[in-house]
Parts: structure tokens; C-alpha cells; sequence
């Protein structure tokens, strides 16, 4: 895990799952562009230094062909979906907190207000005199 993500995952909690995902999905995204930058430089150095060798990789650019464009493409959306599913399972928690606390305060307000959720008014204090036994009067 990249050292920035480490830190994350230490100050928000350890997700595994979730931060492998998001972690693989950035590699994934990031791949096809240093295989291209590789490729670039070897090309460069080839051509500088004068051996052929080098200025074959090249060839193995991903731009070059039509199925390293597809494998650019497929490689970047399948970074992109691990992204996505990564950062939502680590929005799910808060998402479940945020309906608790909203189901809290309707039912907090539901008996400030007197009434219940079918709408029929409360059944009355345990502390009423109608509500305590014999000997408690």
C-alpha cells in the first residue's frame, strides 16, 4: 500500500478490503502510463546511445497497436470500477450512521411531540399515579 494510503487507512480505520481496492484500482490506472513511459525512454535511449536493441521497446508501446489501446482502456476502466466500489465501501459505515441518527431524531421528536409513529398518543408515564402499583401509592 503507498505510504499515503497507509496513513489514511491508519487515521480512518483499517478497511482492508476496502483500501486494497482502492489501492489496486490507482496501480491499475497508473500501469498503462509508466509502461508508456518505459517504452518512451528505452526508445530514447536507444536512439542517444545507439543501440537497436533499446529502440525496439518501442514497438511494444501500448499506443501502438490496437489491442494495447484496448488493454489501456480495459486496464483504466477496471482501475476506475475498483476505485468507485473502494471509496463506497468506505462510505458505507457513514451512510449507515447518517439513517440511525436520522431515524433517532424522528423518533425523538416523535415523542417530544406526543405522538407515536401510527400516530396514537403515548401510553402515559410510569411515574402517574394511575400507572404505580399497590405499594408504591
Amino acid at each position: 500500500m503507498p505510504l499515503p494510503f497507509y496513513y489514511k487507512a491508519r487515521a480512518l480505520g483499517r478497511r482492508g478490503a476496502a483500501w486494497r481496492k482502492v489501492s489496486f484500482g490507482i496501480g491499475l490506472l497508473l500501469a498503462p502510463l509508466v509502461l508508456e513511459g518505459i517504452a518512451s525512454v528505452a526508445t530514447w535511449l536507444g536512439d542517444v546511445l545507439g543501440v537497436s536493441a533499446l529502440g525496439l521497446l518501442g514497438n511494444l508501446s501500448i499506443r501502438q497497436s490496437p489491442p494495447g489501446q484496448l488493454a489501456w482502456w480495459l486496464l483504466s476502466l477496471s482501475g476506475l470500477i475498483l476505485l468507485i466500489l473502494g471509496f463506497r465501501q468506505l462510505g458505507q459505515p457513514r451512510d449507515r450512521l447518517a439513517s440511525a441518527r436520522q431515524s433517532w431524531d424522528a423518533s425523538r421528536h416523535n415523542l417530544e411531540s406526543g405522538t407515536t409513529q401510527s400516530g396514537a398518543t403515548p401510553l402515559p408515564d410510569a411515574n402517574t399515579p394511575s400507572n404505580k402499583t399497590f405499594w408504591q401509592r
